[in-house]
Parts: C-alpha cells; sequence; structure tokens
C-alpha cells in the first residue's frame, strides 16, 4: 500500500520509547488500599475504564520503583485474553486518568512527543493493523496471548505530526456521533427484554382472567431428562445430540452440533419429534426452544428437559408460559445450586401454568404473535443500524490512515525527520533503533511545529462518500 507523500510505514518499536509488561500482584484486593489497579477488562479497543478496580496494597513510591504506573498519553495492550479477539487490543490512558497501576497481563507502550498517542491508539484499530496483529496471537491451553516483541514489529502507518493532530480532530468529531448514535441503539435494544417481559406476563392475566385453571406442568406434559454422556461406553451408531448451548431462547442454533455413540433403545428413548420442547437445566435454566423436526435422529443430553405436550396444552402456549415464569421470577425458588443455579426435573413438573381451552389458547398465541412481530422488527432494525455504524466506523479509520481524511499541507514537516530525530535520541541514550521504510518529502524544517488550529473536516463529506 502506497502512503501519502511525506508519511512513512515504521514498527511500533521504531517509535515506541518504552514497551514493558506491567506488575505483578497476588491477590489484589476490593477494599481501597494502596495504588489502585487496573483490571484486565479495563481495556478494550481505544477504550480504557477505570470504573472497575482493584488494590495493589502497596504505596506509589513502592509501585513507581517497579515502573509500574500508567500515565496518560501511554498506551496500554492486553497480553492475554480468553477472547482471541481482544488480545492485543489498544487503549490509551487519558489525559485526566486517575493514578493508577496496571497488571501484568497488560503490556505498556511509552511513546515520544514526536508520535501523537490518540494517533497511534486509532491506528492500532485499523483493519489493516488488526490483520497483522491476528498472525501474532498464540493460543495455548485456552488462553490467547501476545509478546511486547511482537507487538513492536506491527507495521503502522505514521503522518506528519500537524496532519497526526488534524487527523485525530477529525476522526474524534465522527466517531463521537456514532458513539452516541451506538449508545442510543444499545438503549432501544435495552428495552426489548422488560417489553418483552410485560408482553408475556400480560397473556398470563388474560389467560386466567378467562377462566383459565391452574395446573402443574406434569398434568399437561411428559418431561424426561437426555442421555448422560459416558466417554466408557462407546458401543452403537453415532447420533447427533443437542446440547445446553444450542437451545437459545425461541430458537435453535445449529451451528455446532455434536455426536455420541448410542445402541438402538436409547436412540430411540432419546430421539426428538417435531413439537417436543427443550427447556435448559442448567446454564441459563428454562431457557426454551420448540424443536421443529428434521429428516435425521436428533438426540439430546441430560443437560435439557424434554417436555412433551399430552394434549391439552399446545407446544407453543407452554413454551410460552414456561418463558413468562422464567422471566418474571415464577422459577426462582425452584433452582438449586449456589454459582451454577439448576432447575431439577422434579421442580418443573411442579411448575403451575395457566391452561385455557384450545380456542382460547389459539387466540392468544395469535395476538401474541402479531405483537411479537412488531417488537422483532424493531429489534431487528436496531441490530442492523448498530451493524453499519461498525462499518462506517471502519470506514472511517481506513479514509483516516490511507490519507483520505484531511488534505496533506506541504509545509508539515515530513515523518521521515520524526523517525531520524526518534533514533538520533536512542543513539544518544546508547539503543539501537530499526529505520522504517518511507517516502521521504522535502523539507526544510528541524523541529516539529505546534498542533495546528482546529480544522475539523465536514462531517456531511465523509459520510456521504464512504461506501457502507
Amino acid at each position: 500500500m502506497e502512503l501519502p507523500e511525506g508519511w512513512v510505514w515504521a514498527d511500533l518499536g521504531d517509535l515506541a520509547k518504552s514497551v514493558k509488561n506491567g506488575i505483578y500482584v497476588s491477590r489484589p484486593g476490593t477494599a481501597p488500599n494502596g495504588v489502585p489497579i487496573l483490571r484486565i477488562s479495563a481495556v478494550r479497543p481505544t477504550q480504557l475504564s477505570t470504573d472497575d478496580l482493584r488494590y495493589t496494597g502497596m504505596s506509589f513510591d513502592e509501585v513507581e520503583a517497579q515502573d509500574g504506573i500508567a500515565r496518560p498519553g501511554n498506551l496500554l495492550f492486553t497480553r492475554y485474553n480468553g477472547n482471541v479477539k481482544l488480545v492485543g487490543a489498544c487503549a490509551r490512558v487519558p489525559d485526566h486518568a486517575p493514578v493508577v497501576a496496571y497488571p501484568d497481563k497488560l503490556i505498556r507502550v511509552t511513546l515520544p512527543p514526536e508520535v501523537d498517542s490518540r494517533y497511534l491508539c486509532y491506528a492500532w484499530a485499523w483493519a489493516e493493523t488488526q490483520r497483522q496483529l491476528r498472525q501474532h496471537v498464540k493460543t495455548t491451553a485456552g488462553q490467547a496471548g501476545i509478546s511486547g516483541g511482537s507487538l513492536k514489529s506491527i507495521r503502522l502507518p505514521i503522518a506528519p505530526l500537524a496532519e497526526q493532530h488534524r487527523i485525530v480532530e477529525a476522526l474524534e468529531d465522527h466517531l463521537s456521533r456514532l458513539d452516541a448514535a451506538r449508545q442510543g441503539l444499545n438503549r432501544a435494544r435495552a428495552w426489548s427484554i422488560p417489553l418483552r417481559r410485560s408482553m408475556l406476563a400480560g397473556l398470563r392475566d388474560r389467560a386466567l382472567d378467562s377462566g383459565a385453571r391452574l395446573a402443574p406442568l406434569e398434568d399437561v406434559a411428559q418431561t424426561s431428562l437426555g442421555k448422560m454422556l459416558d466417554s466408557k461406553k462407546n458401543e452403537g451408531i453415532e447420533t447427533p445430540y443437542l446440547r445446553n448451548i444450542n437451545v437459545r431462547w425461541g430458537e435453535f442454533d445449529l451451528s455446532s452440533i455434536s455426536t455420541v455413540p448410542m445402541p438402538a433403545e436409547q436412540t430411540r428413548k432419546f430421539a426428538l419429534t417435531a413439537g417436543d420442547l427443550l427447556v435448559c437445566e442448567g446454564g441459563e435454566p428454562g431457557r426454551c426452544a420448540i424443536w421443529p423436526g428434521s429428516e435425521h435422529v436428533m438426540a439430546y443430553q441430560k443437560a435439557l428437559h424434554r417436555v412433551r405436550p399430552t394434549g391439552e396444552a399446545t407446544s407453543i402456549w407452554l413454551a410460552l408460559m414456561i418463558e413468562e415464569s422464567v422471566r418474571n421470577g415464577r422459577t426462582r425458588h425452584m433452582l438449586t445450586g449456589t454459582t451454577i443455579k439448576h432447575l431439577p426435573q422434579e421442580k418443573l413438573r411442579q411448575l403451575e401454568i395457566p391452561v385455557p381451552p384450545s380456542t382460547v389458547q389459539s387466540q392468544l398465541v395469535e395476538e401474541f404473535t402479531v405483537l411479537e412481530t412488531r417488537t422483532r422488527r424493531l429489534h431487528d432494525a436496531t441490530r442492523a443500524s448498530d451493524a453499519r455504524a461498525g462499518h462506517l466506523s471502519a470506514a472511517l479509520l481506513s479514509r483516516a490512515f490511507t490519507g483520505r481524511m484531511v488534505s496533506q499541507d506541504p509545509d508539515d514537516e515530513p515523518a521521515s525527520v520524526l523517525l531520524d530525530r526518534i533514533q538520533a535520541e536512542r543513539e544518544a541514550r546508547g539503543s539501537k533503533a530499526k529505520r522504517g521504510t518511507r517516502r521521504p518529502r522535502k523539507a526544510d524544517a528541524t523541529a516539529p511545529p505546534p498542533a495546528p488550529a482546529s480544522t475539523p473536516s465536514p462531517a456531511t463529506a465523509v459520510q456521504q462518500e464512504l461506501p457502507l
């Protein structure tokens, strides 16, 4: 990729004054005691949160002696994370951040004044930088990680310092609007859960008002748990089976289906038929969906209850009433366990649900389906808009770091001069630096000019030209 005149390609290692892992604290406390320390979850792409701090139990001087303070303008990168997409995430310590230490699962990068740390943080989120980063992430024992040495090898497009300031100003103008819009979308989506809870409660109330009787689930359906997996018994035909993770609210995720050997009698016992209701026993106890049927045999594991209607209530009615009971806390007293909750079969069988006549069930389900369709359209629209905002954010970063967001100024000091100055300072300190490839521009300046006056590009111009 060819850069605009005056820009250079440079590795992070060409730019950084230091790249250092954080300090080790055995058991950071929750009670205020000593210098606060960030958690690894504090770092997300371009965002640093100081809302959930722990405490080192050490004084400032003790932490400072280990060079463990994260100062405003420093960049922090995640070394390890269970989510590979968050490994190497970069956030900048805000200008007015409190005094905090950073843990050994984070890497701190200190930059010289010749590089705007805000610019570099945004450049790190650019898709091209992320593509490079993913090639360096290593996974062992279910934990993904990256080393400081790998971070230093990531190549970045460096603009003249004055242009870096202009790019940051324009990006923050556009991205702040996008962030505000996405927050509004998140609030709208958050309302979908209490709205559905209210709709389900109204459905139950209408059933009771119609004269429906309250009956335990075992009166209107048969319940049974699925196959217990036993690695020592591997006889029979490989049979696909559903797990807890395959059951979502009202639907199935069939992207990952496991198989287990089953003899013929077990296959018949645990095979699902169309209309069977699967209810999660653990995980999110009570989460349920109706099996639509399939041309191949499908079984289910012991972590799922199969609820099969016996005739008085339909599958859809049972599914809605079980969901209503879960969402409105009617099953809370039935759950067992402390950390991990479970809904035992004997408890589920005693769950009381209203059972109106079949004609009333059909009418209520039909009316509920109309309301559900409308709310789903709203939810889908917010998801689509949020995805569009994500694409727009990526397009803004692409424009910014290919030199198309703000105009180039021939009077700006070329970035090659910045690299020369950084290298000279390193050599003066007795360290060596590797040079980046660059496309120089003729210039007389020997010192970086002050940041120019605010000149953000018009928001509408960028938004109109971006491909969505």
